[in-house]
């Protein structure tokens, strides 16, 4: 415009061509106005990609092709650190670790970096560390291409699988403790088995042995009449298990002593006595003298003591066991739930997983088919124009050909004709 302002001075004609000039002038501030409001809108369209990456609770980073940082989400700073994009130029490698370990991560094992070199890639076996804390990182990452097919870019998407960690540990420590208690508990019941052995094998001697094998057995053993069910024998064990002195048990029944809590569990054991004689780990519950419930394991055996048929019984507390169990139990049950919250997260993974592939997969497939589509619609065009050129030659062609020749063109034609050629929907 000021060279326009000033050829026009120069030349004296600056008022006749006014108008012409101002006319200039508005049309470049129209010009402006509309790229001015075609970059606004672009810095908007921006800002919402933005917003909507800002708004994903997963981290996403992207770097160009030499693996310098160009972009990262407000979940990436979260997990990464603020300071991550203040370097602006490379991947600061010192701050990334193989998980569990005081060993940096090898950059050529990175998943970014394996997206450069044209690789889609997936690892959960890295951490990042800060000055307060170390964050284990599920990451995947894959190249972007340009129209020339060169890698351009990179991104890459990253979770804080802290918690999934902290379960997978919680899950192990049960398991090993599931062990302890196992173990700890067979060699509780080996112990117990071989108590057992041994008393019964005291009971068989003579009745010297036997008496001193009673008195001193760490199990509650009890000798009761079996026509009328009194106590006529019970060592020093019985009467600590139930509170009550020898002169309290002896010549009372354990009815009148209030021992067994429920009549019915009585009832069916001496059932079961009538029926076999012998009653093995029979397990009910029993009060003692202070009033609580307990739990037994009862074993009883009719015996002929001086011409009398009397029960031995072999009484073993196993509260603490069964409290054991129930608190095993649970433990079972808490560790069933959160497998089962680990399957559940595994099969959705595997799930997003597949259909990532699917994607990619039917892509793939629709590459391939365009290409040799594009040959064949080609090729038939080909064949089309030549087949149009040869039949506007073929009267001239024809005359040109001797008798025979003519003879053998009919029967061609006559035997293409006969042959139909019929095509499926795929061929057609």
């Amino acid at each position: 415009g000021a060279i326009y302002l000033e050829n026009n001075l120069t030349t004296g004609a600056f008022s006749h061509n006014r108008l012409e000039f101002m006319q200039l002038l508005s049309g470049q501030a129209a010009i402006s106005i509309a790229n001015a409001k075609l970059y606004a809108k672009v810095r908007e369209n921006q800002k919402q990609i933005t917003q909507f990456l800002d708004a994903i609770p997963t981290g996403v980073l992207v770097t160009d092709a030499g693996g310098k940082p160009c972009y990262i989400n407000q979940a990436g700073q979260d997990i990464l650190g603020d300071e991550f994009m203040a370097f602006g130029s490379e991947i600061q490698l010192d701050k990334f670790y193989q998980a569990g370990s005081d060993q940096h991560y090898n950059r050529d094992c990175m998943p970014v970096f394996r997206a450069i070199a044209g690789e889609d890639t997936k690892a959960d076996d890295l951490e990042i560390r800060h000055s307060d804390r170390a964050i284990p990182l599920e990451v995947s990452a894959t190249p972007i291409y340009n129209k020339s097919g060169d890698i351009t870019h990179a991104i890459a998407t990253f979770t804080d699988i802290t918690e999934r960690k902290q379960a997978e540990k919680v899950l192990a420590d049960y398991n090993q403790i599931l062990e302890q208690d196992v173990h700890s508990r067979t060699l509780e019941l080996e112990q117990e088995i071989a108590e057992r052995k041994r008393i019964e094998e005291a009971l068989r001697l003579s009745e010297e042995k036997f008496s001193k094998a009673f008195l001193s057995s760490p199990s509650a053993i009890t000798i009761t009449d079996l026509a009328d069910g009194r106590h006529l024998e019970a060592n020093e064990t019985f009467c600590v298990l139930t509170g009550y002195t020898p002169d309290e048990i002896i010549g009372r029944t354990a009815a009148e002593l209030n021992l067994w809590v429920n009549a019915e569990d009585r009832a069916y054991l001496f059932q079961l006595i009538q029926a076999t004689g012998i009653v093995r780990n029979y397990e009910f519950e029993f009060r003692i003298k202070s009033g609580k419930t307990r739990t037994a394991l009862l074993s009883t055996e009719v015996i002929s003591l001086r011409g009398k048929k009397c029960l031995l019984s072999i009484t073993n507390d196993i509260t603490q066991r069964k409290q054991a169990e129930r608190a095993l139990q649970q433990k079972n049950q808490e560790l069933a739930q959160t497998l089962q919250q680990l399957e559940t997260t595994q099969d959705e993974l595997i799930q997003a997983e597949k259909m990532a592939s699917l994607g990619q997969l039917i892509a793939g497939v629709a590459h391939e088919i365009n290409t040799p589509m594009g040959a064949i619609r080609a090729s038939v065009g080909n064949i089309s124009s030549a087949l149009d050129n040869s039949m506007q030659q073929l009267p001239q062609l024809f005359q040109k050909l001797s008798l025979d020749r003519q003879a053998d063109f009919f029967k061609l034609l006559e035997v293409s004709l006969q042959k139909t050629s019929v095509f499926s929907s795929r061929e057609e």
